[in-house]
């Protein structure tokens, strides 16, 4: 009897000396993660401020398009410019070293007619973001969810190239190293995203009117006549046609050069 109790006094004791122990390491384990949460990376919206110019592609599939767009990033917020398409303000946040955009419903670049919701997760990798977008799209078809490898570029202030950011318009038609002539080209009533250009001469080839959005917000209407040329200063603007008629003109942008240069 009495190496009975004995024994049972020796399991007891056993057990409360392994509680003891499992609750010590269980708290190491909280203090472990606690510290490892504190000193993980994080971001700030303040840390990408700035423009950007994202390309998107599909993960899978045939179809390897790439969605072209534009952010505006600030502290306070993202706005999203997508061709032919009003801003879009995203709904942003950061958790660690991510950033976390949903943004829409608005109707889809990639499948017109079709709306769109999306949710992108960044990070930033050296200068560049790197992250997924998945695109859920209102139909009950079977891809009706598609994974988007994303990256973007930070554009140098004030200095976004229309041929990057909306090739969809602007297409090169030579370039030297004085020129770069653009051809461009609107349908009825479309729209570009926020772009620079150099001192310019333009050739209009048909009637156009246009609505140029400045960067503060102003906008500015201008107009030309089919075989018209006309002088521009270099500048950022977002243009978009005012009219039912596609119009197309030849842009010719001058290179910088230094005094003296033949």
């Amino acid at each position: 009897m009495q190496k009975a109790m004995r024994l049972c006094l020796v399991l007891a004791a056993g057990l409360l000396v392994l509680g003891c122990e499992r609750e010590s390491s269980d708290e190491a384990t909280e203090e472990q993660a606690a510290d490892t949460v504190a000193g993980a990376a994080t971001i700030s919206l303040a840390d990408i401020a700035g423009t950007w110019n994202m390309r998107a592609v599909p993960e899978t599939g045939a179809d390897t398009t790439a969605t072209i767009s534009q952010v505006q990033a600030t502290a306070d917020g993202w706005t999203l410019f997508l061709a032919d398409r009003d801003p879009m303000e995203g709904a942003v946040t950061t958790s660690g070293d991510s950033i976390i955009v949903e943004a829409g419903p608005y109707e889809s670049v990639r499948r017109a007619g079709v709306m769109v919701r999306t949710r992108s997760a960044y990070r930033l990798e050296g200068d560049r973001l790197v992250g997924t977008t998945v695109a859920h799209y209102a139909t009950s078809d079977a891809d009706s969810v598609l994974r988007l490898h994303v990256e973007g570029t930070r554009a140098p202030a004030l200095a976004q190239d229309p041929v990057v950011v909306d090739p969809g318009h602007y297409k090169v038609e030579f370039e030297n190293d004085q020129v770069r002539v653009l051809r461009i080209t609107y349908g009825p009533n479309e729209k570009s995203v926020m772009h620079y250009h150099p001192t310019a001469v333009g050739v209009f080839l048909d009637d156009m009117k246009v609505q140029f959005t400045l960067p503060d917000g102003q906008t500015v209407e201008d107009q030309g006549k089919a075989g018209e040329a006309t002088w521009t200063e270099a500048g950022p603007h977002l243009p978009q046609n005012l009219t039912d008629q596609p119009f197309e003109l030849i842009l010719v942008e001058l290179k910088s050069q230094s005094p003296g240069d033949d």
